[in-house]
């Protein structure tokens, strides 16, 4: 029999998860508040997509993730092109961000990028930063591979930069065994990068690695929606090219069946069964495909929708009914379905995406789903910001 106060803790975390679904993520947050669950509260911030709410609580109660949050916050004044803001957030102790000296080269590298060829360094004065035509002998000097690639950014030469990254991620992803905490370090740089000013061929490259293992992070996020687009941009990059990508084609798709089996088990074993019975794919592929096969089709109905997959983002307001689609009705890029509510324009100012799956999509991978290498951006009924991109 549970106490009282077991049963208030229940009941607490239901209504919790019932607002947290509908996007009123502050009501969710209170609720957990009102059972003295901090880091619950934060978590449920995030999820509603509310930055500046989830930081402030996280900083004033000292509760986890404090860190990452900080990071978020100095994306979005970078969005704003409020830079000293960004700067000021990140160097500001008390934050918590315990990664301050790094992200603050990445900031400044970012500052440099999008400021163009002859950027004003006024607004690095002060970041104890060195001047950025210094960093080019301490890359060509260095042996740790995310920092070199770092330092090239910071001193203009971002094709280099991305040669360094993109080499490292090789390396580490030839791997016979390998974890994403080994990529995260190079991947935060790369994810720095401008790389609509690259040429085709590293573009597609450096988008293939990012997508790819952005997919990953969608998986281990629990983002269920943007999973399976975010691996096929990755496979049609590498269809339309020839470079050299460690990862088969037909093991990216296992890796993606394999975990919508626990989200859609009808899908993933019709995608297991083509995998199997398909040639090309190396014979222990085919092998593990087929033992999926079996063991998806005998999963009982009650596992066939992992709690653990059911991770969305639901920001405020997303669901209710917009008009502002009602002239030409908008359609996901992500889900091809209709999007009833308020819809998030891409940059090319046609493309949409519903405010959850930008999200999702923006903390697992730095650029724009259209592949064009700019960071990923949209725009709400006129309004263009930025989204961030979580490391």
């Amino acid at each position: 029999k549970r106490s009282s106060r077991q049963q208030l803790h229940v009941i607490r975390s239901a209504m919790a998860e019932s607002y947290a679904n509908k996007g009123e993520a502050a009501w969710s947050a209170c609720c957990h508040l009102s059972i003295d669950d901090a880091h619950a509260a934060v978590v449920k911030l995030v999820k509603g997509n509310e930055a500046e709410l989830a930081a402030a609580l996280a900083w004033a109660l000292q509760a986890r993730g404090a860190g990452s949050l900080t990071e978020e916050l100095a994306r979005l004044a970078e969005a704003e092109d409020d830079w000293a803001v960004a700067f000021s957030v990140l160097m500001d102790p008390s934050k918590g961000c315990g990664r301050s000296a790094i992200e603050l080269q990445l900031a400044a590298a970012r500052y440099l990028g999008a400021k163009g060829p002859t950027p004003s360094t006024s607004a690095l004065e002060g970041l104890g930063l060195d001047p950025p035509e210094s960093y080019a002998a301490k890359a060509e000097a260095e042996s740790d591979p995310p920092t070199k690639a770092l330092y090239y950014l910071l001193s203009g030469q971002q094709d280099k930069a991305v040669e360094a990254g993109l080499a490292e991620l090789r390396t580490v992803m030839r791997r016979p065994a390998w974890c994403m905490d080994e990529v995260a370090p190079t991947l935060r740089v790369l994810s720095s990068v401008q790389a609509h000013l690259l040429p085709r061929a590293a573009r597609d490259e450096l988008l293939a690695y990012s997508l790819y293992l952005g997919g990953l992070k969608a998986i281990y996020h629990g983002y269920q929606p943007v999973v399976s687009f975010l691996m096929e941009q990755a496979r049609q990059l590498l269809r339309n090219n020839t470079f050299d990508f460690p990862v088969p084609l037909s093991l990216i798709s296992l890796q993606e069946l394999s975990y919508q089996q626990y989200a859609d088990s009808a899908e993933a074993c019709a995608g297991l069964q083509e995998v199997a019975s398909t040639d090309w794919v190396p014979p222990e592929l085919r092998t593990a495909a087929a033992t999926m096969v079996k063991f998806c089709t005998g999963l009982p109905p009650q596992l066939h929708c992992s709690a653990l997959t059911e991770n969305l983002v639901v920001p405020a307001a997303s669901s209710m009914p917009s008009g502002g689609s009602h002239a030409a009705p908008l359609y996901s890029l992500v889900s091809g379905k209709l999007i009833n509510g308020a819809a998030h324009l891409l940059e090319d100012g046609r493309t949409a995406v519903a405010p959850g799956e930008a999200v999702m999509l923006a903390r697992c991978c730095a650029f724009s789903p259209l592949g064009t290498g700019h960071w990923i951006s949209c725009k709400e009924e006129g309004y263009c910001t930025a989204m961030p991109a979580h490391s």
